[in-house]
Order: structure tokens, then sequence, then C-alpha cells
């Protein structure tokens, strides 16, 4: 969480920092709080098994997602710096 924190300070510019901030923070906590409802839920309704490997495979997803986008982000961080200097 610390380095995620540290990251996005890090590479966003000032000018959008408070905004990404408070859109990472809203999204952090937001969604914990219905993570954990939904899996106890699909935990009560299935069993403990199932929730467990339906979370892993829905991250396991986003990660692939996350990873195939990752050379967007970048050159659009590159076109930022690139602009700005």
């Amino acid at each position: 969480m610390v380095t995620t924190n540290t990251l996005l300070q890090m590479f966003v510019s000032d000018e959008l920092r408070g905004r990404v901030m408070s859109i990472y923070t809203l999204s952090f906590i937001g969604t914990a709080r219905s993570a954990a409802s939904l899996s106890a839920l699909s935990a009560s309704i299935f069993n403990p098994r199932f929730a467990v490997y339906f979370c892993a495979i829905f991250l396991a997803r986003l990660r692939i997602l996350l990873l195939t986008k990752l050379k967007l982000i970048a050159s659009a961080q590159e076109e930022t710096e690139a602009a700005g200097a």
C-alpha cells in the first residue's frame, strides 16, 4: 500500500496529484468493503473454497489486464514528461 501510494505521488504531475490521489483513495477504501461483502456472500451461498477460487481467478484476470496496459501507461507518462520539459 505504501509503495503504491509513493509511486503514484512520484509519477503524477503536480497539477493532477490531488485528483489522482482522491480517486485512488476512494477506489481503494470503497472497494475493500464491497469485495469483502461479496466474498462473504459467495462463501455463505456456495462454500469458502469457491469464494477463494473465484477471488483468485478474478485477481489473476485483473493482473493480466494491467500487464497488457502497462506499456500504454508508460508511453503516456513519457509523453506527459516530454510535453512538460
